[in-house]
């Protein structure tokens, strides 16, 4: 759920301060739904910025962190 939809700037008004590179799984989703990722280099280089997004703005050993680390594991275990 953490990273499931984009962050809303309503809720957290500073996040585009720090992250110039949004990304989500819902974007991952509809990126592979349009078939804009011509090979799986492509769509982990996606998946990383969920990760490099939450250490840029939660910081590294932050607890959501974590799971967007967990997420990215999990993407380049499937690939």
């Amino acid at each position: 759920e953490t990273f499931e939809l984009p962050v809303d700037s309503t809720s957290f008004p500073n996040y585009f301060d720090y992250v110039f590179h949004p990304m989500s799984l819902a974007v991952l989703e509809k990126n592979i739904k349009r078939k804009n990722y011509g090979c799986t280099e492509a769509f982990l280089a996606d998946a990383k910025w969920i990760y490099h997004n939450s250490c840029v703005y939660n910081g590294a050993q932050n607890k959501i962190t974590s799971v967007a680390r967990s997420l990215l594991k999990v993407c380049k275990h499937e690939m």
